[in-house]
């Protein structure tokens, strides 16, 4: 393959060859514009976890299924934004299923933004989402953003409060 360098893709590297790689490497200092990137990565306003990209999407994704006659079912939901995203559907669909949509339809429904979910006659395991009044409409961006705002604070919140309940036990 002329043109390209270093070793051809998905060549596994002993563990001996990558101890002389950390070797060479060791000791070597990072610019300062590498140190920057490195920071901005680990601080709280250079990461944007999947949690609000996902909420924000769904909350979007919902409010322009209001004016429609058909409610969208939450695997419809994940499913485009796995595809929008280009995510690996396998490995990100059951992450989100479990630890994001169930807890996200909740925080929608008990804030009164979405009927209780209800169960579709066919597989009674899938629950429609039904816009309430309250939700806002797709054109009203500033109601979206709080809205998304509201259900990211209950999901970390109940995140939180298992944590505890998990170190108590």
């Amino acid at each position: 393959m002329p043109g390209k360098r270093g070793r051809p893709e998905g060549h596994k590297l002993s563990q001996e060859s990558k101890d002389k790689i950390r070797d060479g490497r060791l000791g070597k200092r990072h610019t300062q514009e590498t140190r920057d990137k490195i920071s901005m990565s680990l601080s709280k306003e250079g990461r944007r976890p999947i949690i609000s990209d996902f909420v924000s999407f769904a909350i979007t994704y919902i409010s322009k299924a209001k004016g429609s006659t058909r409610n969208p079912i939450m695997v419809e939901i994940i499913r485009a934004f796995v595809k929008s995203h280009g995510l690996n559907a396998k490995a990100v669909e059951s992450n989100i299923k479990g630890s994001y949509s169930v807890p996200m339809r909740k925080s929608l429904e008990l804030r009164g933004y979405i009927a209780y979910a209800s169960l579709n006659t066919v597989d009674r395991r899938i629950r429609f989402i039904s816009p309430t009044p309250l939700f806002p409409s797709e054109r009203s961006t500033k109601r979206l953003e709080n809205v998304v705002k509201e259900v990211i604070e209950d999901m970390r919140r109940n995140d939180r409060e298992k944590e505890r309940r998990k170190k108590k036990s």
